[in-house]
């Protein structure tokens, strides 16, 4: 399901925009690993709640996408 969502980023969001997926709390690496797949050039970082908790995956165009 989430590389359905990661192969419609490009097209669906604006240039500069970023896009903002939480996650659950084991995820973090997963995720960056599916961005590093489906999106070279883009990046992620994941962000804690206020827990600590790896919570939000931060997805944004690279500077040459």
């Amino acid at each position: 399901m989430i590389d359905r969502l990661l192969d419609r980023l490009p097209s669906a969001l604006a240039h500069d925009g970023v896009a903002l997926l939480e996650i659950g709390s084991d995820q973090g690496s997963a995720i960056a690993a599916h961005v590093a797949d489906r999106l070279p050039g883009w990046t992620v970082r994941v962000e804690p709640d206020l827990a600590g908790w790896p919570r939000v995956a931060v997805i944004e165009r690279g500077v040459a996408s």
